[in-house]
């Protein structure tokens, strides 16, 4: 059942993590899609840091199960972000190139 339920987790976060960043980008105002990305990564990476140490600690004072509970929660977290997502369009429509000079000028 573990496999199975580990499975399943693992095509359900890649569904999550493989949409929000298009989105964020999408539904960010055209002058901050540089800043936005910056905040999505560094958030990300600040998750990807912690959260090991963080369930190794709740690990070590309440036992292994803990993991499972962790996982549970923060999924479930990110799901109720991601249904809470009115739009994923964006509201004008942009040609390929105007949306590499956007992101160039962002970033500068």
């Amino acid at each position: 059942y573990v496999t199975v339920a580990l499975i399943i987790s693992g095509i359900a976060w890649a569904c999550v993590n493989i949409n929000s960043l298009p989105i964020m980008a999408d539904l960010a105002p055209r002058d901050k899609v540089g800043a936005y990305t910056g905040l999505y990564y560094f958030f990300s990476m600040l998750a990807a840091s912690t959260s090991p140490t963080i369930v190794g600690w709740l690990m070590d004072l309440v036992g292994i199960k803990v993991m499972f509970l962790f996982a549970s929660l923060f999924m479930a977290l990110a799901l109720f972000c991601m249904v809470r997502v009115r739009r994923s369009e964006p509201t004008e429509t942009t040609d390929l190139q105007g949306a590499l000079e956007m992101v160039a000028e962002a970033d500068m």
